[in-house]
């Protein structure tokens, strides 16, 4: 689990950043352009994966490549744990629009009588990192909540048996055992997003791309990933 302290260094390297994309963003130009701090908030991709589908790897790749930070769940999961995080999070966005989102997760987890704080708060902290930009959100629903104007949405994906067999490889899993775990991961999060935003985790109207790592390699997926997001995000200017 990553430590408290460690998180906050994170955060004081990644508002530093922010203001230096303010300050360009201010004077113009074309070095504006090039860091893609032209848009209004953002940018931001991010990754919803199959368990065992390698996106999480895919993530990390891109994350390095472009120089963001990559949020996973431990990540993220303290963030919305621990008070002063959140806020270190949430104090440079503008009360209005802080209001007016609490608002809008506060409908979607209404349903929820068992974790709606938690869920709230989780939803605050990916929306706050992603409206400061460059970062790369791993799962919690970030593509059905977050405006698509601003980042990017992947969804990986790869057949059952290549998922298969990289667990039984990468954690020395038993076939059967894999194939449990893997099938059940697969309902949690579909109920997940069906429960929250009550979309179909699979519908290719919820991402920018699909990609099947059953088909192309990580590097390949990498590059096509980074090539689309920089033409969306630069045509939104």
């Amino acid at each position: 689990m990553a430590r408290p302290r460690q998180i906050e260094q994170l955060l004081e390297r990644q508002a530093r950043s922010w203001e230096v994309r303010r300050k360009l963003a201010g004077e113009g130009g074309e070095a504006a352009r090039r860091a893609l701090v032209h848009l209004q908030e953002g940018p931001w991709v991010s990754v919803s994966r199959q368990w065992g589908s390698g996106g999480r790897q895919m993530a990390v790749e891109l994350g390095s490549r472009l120089g963001w930070q990559v949020y996973d769940r431990e990540i993220l999961t303290e963030m919305a744990q621990q008070a002063d995080l959140r806020e270190a999070i949430l104090s440079r966005i503008e009360r209005r629009s802080l209001d007016t989102f609490g608002e809008y997760i506060a409908h979607l987890v209404a349903g929820d009588p068992v974790r709606p704080a938690y869920a709230q708060e989780m939803m605050q902290v990916v929306w706050g990192l992603a409206r400061q930009g460059q970062a790369v959100i791993l799962g919690r629903g970030a593509n059905w909540f977050l405006e698509p104007a601003f980042g990017f949405r992947v969804r990986v994906v790869a057949p059952l048996e290549r998922r298969l067999a990289r667990l039984v490889e990468r954690d020395g899993m038993e076939e059967e055992a894999a194939r449990t775990e893997t099938l059940d991961n697969d309902a949690q999060r579909k109920d997940f997003v069906r429960k929250f935003f009550d979309r179909d985790i699979d519908d290719p109207l919820g991402y920018d791309v699909v990609v099947n790592l059953g088909d192309i390699d990580e590097q390949t997926a990498v590059n096509m990933v980074h090539s689309a997001l920089r033409a969306k995000l630069q045509a939104a200017d």
